[in-house]
């Protein structure tokens, strides 16, 4: 019996709850205008490794919906300026 793709999911599943653990104390600790850019980065990754691993090229729809989050975040950030002065 080959154990290796049930050990290659142990450690994806061991990586994703830290890496989700840090973020959320992340946004326990720092403010969120601070961490957003970080965390929309996450769609810049997800993009790089989908390609380089599986030749994955997002198709339209995934653009469209890339360009839709981050503009959220650049209008919420700056009508959160606009409050604070």
């Amino acid at each position: 019996m080959n154990l290796l793709p049930f050990k290659l999911q142990k450690t994806n599943d061991f990586f994703g709850t830290i890496g989700i653990t840090l973020m959320t104390q992340a946004f326990r600790l720092a403010p969120a205008t601070v961490l957003a850019p970080l965390d929309y980065s996450a769609l810049i990754w997800a993009t790089l490794l989908g390609w380089l691993f599986w030749r994955e090229i997002p198709d339209l729809a995934t653009y469209l919906g890339a360009a839709i989050i981050i503009a959220s975040g650049i209008f919420i950030v700056l009508r959160e300026g606009r409050r604070k002065d």
